[in-house]
């Protein structure tokens, strides 16, 4: 009397991240791969467009250039896009 739980809708909740690209093992880095994963989770459960998906990782990817430079500038923005992507209908 097993349920089968589709348990990839979860995976932006994680705390282990599955990395697909390699930003870097930064705390920078990681964030965005955090982010990534939220937009995808987003669009899985069909709460996001992929227009505005395409909107929100082209935003994301525009902060590599901080990765090891400007770490607590990327932090903020990062943060503040997942705060975005979470209140985002």
């Amino acid at each position: 009397m097993g349920f089968k739980t589709d348990w990839s809708k979860y995976d932006a909740y994680s705390m282990v991240m599955k990395k697909k690209e390699s930003y870097g093992d930064t705390p920078l880095g990681n964030a965005i791969v955090k982010a990534i994963a939220a937009v995808d989770a987003r669009v899985q459960a069909g709460k996001m467009s992929a227009a505005n998906a395409a909107g929100y990782k082209g935003r994301i990817n525009g902060l590599k250039p901080l990765i090891g430079n400007d770490e607590p500038t990327g932090l903020l923005q990062v943060s503040q896009m997942i705060g975005a992507i979470n209140r985002s209908i």
